[in-house]
């Protein structure tokens, strides 16, 4: 099953979208940001990769940390919110007051929030996961926002969700976010035919410092 739904986030329907993480765990929300924002966020990653400032990415924590590419092939590289650039600080506020609106309508606690930039090169993908980790559950609520303009059919990448139904693949179209529960939503990324650009995150329930202890 792909989807093809529609959900915008304003004033009136944040209440829906939080009853979709309490119902289903997960919500799609469209057109997240402008166009011209995605197309800003898209030149700041194209300026990281210029400059050769994203690194292979691993699975596991601390000393468990280790790159294995036959389980995922993205490069990421991590968002330091006090030198993010300008189209980048933008996004950041928007996922700031939209945790501020999760923790209203679900009382989570959330405290603060880790992301990154990921981009998957043609071929590569991710394997079924859960992103909460063994050794810490700070991770509550995962997002990805998706940079691909002009995404077809074809081009692969989606974000494949398991659930008792079978799957749901979502297209990683510019403008959507997908937003998921951290610790039950069983998850991968297909193989993508082009590059596939995207803004992966978690909210904690925890300052990021203390995300490991």
């Amino acid at each position: 099953m792909t989807y093809n739904g529609s959900v915008i986030w304003s004033d009136s329907s944040i209440d829906q979208i939080a009853d979709s993480l309490a119902e289903s765990d997960f919500c799609v929300i469209e057109d997240f940001l402008p166009a011209e924002d995605v197309k800003r966020l898209k030149s700041v990653m194209n300026h990281h990769r210029e400059q050769e400032t994203f690194q292979k990415a691993g699975i596991g924590q601390l000393q468990n940390f280790q790159v294995d590419r036959d389980i995922r092939g993205d490069r990421i590289k991590w968002i330091d919110k006090e030198d993010a650039l300008s189209p980048t600080k933008m996004f950041l506020e928007k996922i700031e007051s939209f945790m501020r609106e999760l923790n209203r309508c679900l009382f989570l606690s959330l405290k603060d929030y880790e992301t990154h930039f990921a981009i998957y090169p043609k071929g590569t993908f991710y394997e079924a996961h859960i992103d909460q980790f063994h050794s810490s559950g700070a991770r509550k609520i995962s997002f990805a926002f998706y940079l691909n303009e002009n995404w077809k059919v074809g081009d692969g990448g989606e974000l494949r969700i398991h659930n008792n139904d079978g799957h749901l693949d979502i297209e990683p179209i510019a403008g959507r976010i997908a937003i998921f529960r951290s610790d039950t939503v069983l998850h991968e990324v297909m193989s993508t035919e082009v590059d596939r650009y995207s803004i992966t995150g978690w909210m904690l329930d925890r300052p990021v410092g203390l995300t490991f202890v």
